[in-house]
């Protein structure tokens, strides 16, 4: 895990370089009109949209996690993210393309310039491989992709479930979170990195715990534990 992120439970991380207020939305979206209401809002000086998928790969029972977003707002509150893929930040705005975590790329066997075959509805489609990023970008397997681009390979087109957001200096952040939370869509949460953390915290225990006693299951039924899975969970045999 980078120094960047924290564990959300679901095989899920957050990272919050630089946002101060993070708006959740329910896994099926909400409206993008939202986020440019929220970019003319005077206490804001950077929104950043998102839309977070988790999309079906064929002929494997898990996911893969793709963040759709909008490349230079995102470079302004993830500079470590965006730094990692330097001049290929054009490339993004290229249809059906995408970067990878070193996780993901490593879980799929793919490199720079492959072709990643995913599931839309019912039928394939595949996207091409823009690079790699760096392991201490991001630590869990997931795809980079521009905003748009995702919201049209798979059929989001006017959703987002996520929006990031940095207040204008001079403005309360907590005091403009309470009053956002009265102003938005049902379901949508204006969230505090403080909550995010503890939420963080919480799961990652679980996780630990969890973890722990599959290993001690595991070595007692005499089943090889592979030396990676104890080195990324940090735990001792």
């Amino acid at each position: 895990m980078s120094q960047h992120e924290v564990y959300l439970g679901d095989g899920l991380f957050a990272s919050w370089d630089g946002w101060q207020i993070r708006l959740r939305a329910p896994r099926e979206g909400v409206a993008e009109s939202l986020y440019p209401e929220l970019a003319k809002d005077p206490a804001v000086s950077v929104a950043s949209p998102v839309l977070e998928l988790a999309v079906a790969l064929p002929g494997r029972r898990d996911t893969l996690k793709i963040i759709g977003v909008d490349p230079f707002l995102a470079a302004t509150l993830q500079p470590a993210l965006m730094g990692d893929i330097g001049s290929g930040i054009f490339d993004l705005f290229q249809p059906d393309s995408l970067f990878l975590s070193q996780s993901a790329a490593e879980q799929l066997q793919v490199r720079r310039g492959d072709l990643l075959p995913v599931v839309v509805g019912s039928s394939s489609r595949s996207l091409r491989v823009l690079g790699v990023l760096a392991q201490d970008t991001y630590s869990q397997a997931l795809g980079i992709m521009d905003i748009a681009s995702a919201q049209w390979t798979f059929n989001q087109l006017g959703r987002l479930n996520r929006v990031d957001l940095r207040i204008a200096a001079g403005h309360d952040v907590e005091a403009f979170r309470s009053e956002l939370s009265r102003r938005l869509p049902a379901g949508v949460l204006a969230v505090a990195p403080q909550i995010e953390r503890d939420r963080a915290a919480v799961y990652q225990a679980h996780a630990i715990g969890s973890i722990r006693n599959w290993i001690a299951r595991t070595k007692s039924t005499g089943f090889f534990v592979a030396p990676a899975l104890v080195r990324r969970t940090g735990l001792t045999m």
